[in-house]
């Protein structure tokens, strides 16, 4: 038995039709196999919105597409499952590397596409507004903003670059936290269909959910003059508040050892981390399968932001390639967070000042 489910469902007369014919017929490499049931399979591909659903008895012609029926191959070829070995263009990119890329396209998306509030409808509470921290913290945090040096933005742009020298004095968390302010801090703009709140941030933000929460790691940094030794602090740009998490030196100390390991700085020098997390399911709940694009092209311009940001501040930041999943884990020992991480950054203190010659002095 097979089921076909998709936005583009063939007719049946398609599907029995003669159809295309090869003598090497192989899977596309766009398309994957997985086990639903004891007794299902599903074909799918990261090109085509339709899926197969497969009983056990008919994998050996998946296998063996030669010994296959004619129109069970007649059928793959129309939906651009099965390519002729002679002229199949292999890709670069791993399968499950495009699974994010193609999804978020239209046409080739599984579920649905744009603000749909599908998920929304069984879990309403997913877009309601959520100021509180990531745990449980009493320990809040209200600094007043950093003085910040005035610069033309074609001077900021010019100047922007990434600094992984950590051996400056210590960074003042003053500092780090008035660029998180000035880059990303929330302000209300209104409610969408389904009354959820929505906000404007200094960084194009179009679809934003305020879903991005930051953390911040401090390794050598000052409070006031003094030094404050590892610690993590929340950024809330709903709220413009800063909490301050307790959490044990070892853990932070290993974080900060992965994390100073991908730009080359030395763990004693590195100064801050700055972690991004995204609250991935209030995304979902209402853009379904664009949704992890959404998510990162918002940390992309929030990143964006920053670095001109820290030409205002005595800062220097470098974006990181990546990190581990399970950050919340290591810190909160969370089972199951809806908190993800999608992005990390360091930061440092700058010594140098820019100008708006565009020249560092």
């Amino acid at each position: 038995m097979i089921t076909i489910r998709g936005v583009h469902q063939p007719a049946a007369d398609m599907i029995l039709d003669k159809g295309e014919s090869t003598t090497t017929p192989i899977l596309s490499p766009s398309v994957y196999m997985r086990q639903v049931t004891a007794q299902q399979y599903s074909l799918e591909s990261l090109t085509s919105p339709t899926t197969l659903y497969l009983q056990s008895d008919i994998l050996p012609w998946v296998l063996s597409l030669k010994e296959a029926p004619k129109y069970f191959s007649n059928l793959l070829w129309r939906l651009n499952f099965i390519e002729d070995k002679d002229t199949v263009s292999h890709a670069i990119l791993p399968f499950e590397d495009e699974l994010s890329l193609k999804y978020a396209r239209f046409g080739s998306h599984k579920n649905g596409y744009g603000g749909t509030y599908y998920l929304a409808e069984e879990h309403p509470e997913l877009l309601q507004e959520s100021l509180n921290p990531v745990v449980p913290c009493e320990n809040t945090l209200k600094l007043p903003l950093s003085r910040i040096h005035e610069i033309s933005l074609s001077d900021a742009m010019h100047n922007r670059r990434s600094s992984r020298d950590h051996s400056t004095p210590p960074a003042a968390l003053e500092d780090i936290l008035t660029l998180l302010s000035l880059s990303a801090q929330g302000n209300p703009s209104g409610t969408g269909v389904r009354n959820e709140p929505l906000y404007r941030f200094p960084y194009p933000s179009g679809g934003s959910l305020g879903e991005l929460r930051f953390l911040v790691i401090t390794n050598r940094v000052t409070l006031n003059g003094d030094e404050l030794g590892k610690n993590c602090f929340e950024y809330q740009p709903l709220s413009n508040t800063t909490y301050k998490h307790r959490v044990g030196e070892k853990a932070l100390s290993k974080l900060i050892k992965l994390y100073s390991n991908m730009p080359g700085i030395p763990p004693e020098e590195l100064q801050c981390l700055i972690i991004v997390l995204a609250d991935a399911a209030k995304v979902a709940a209402k853009y379904e399968s664009v949704a992890p694009a959404l998510i990162y092209k918002h940390v992309g311009a929030w990143m964006q932001t920053a670095y001109l940001t820290a030409l205002q501040l005595p800062l220097s930041v470098c974006s990181l390639g990546g990190g581990p999943t399970d950050v919340m884990q290591r810190l909160f020992w969370f089972e199951d967070s809806p908190l993800v991480p999608v992005g990390e950054m360091v930061c440092a203190r700058r010594t140098d000042n820019v100008s708006n010659s565009g020249h560092n002095l």
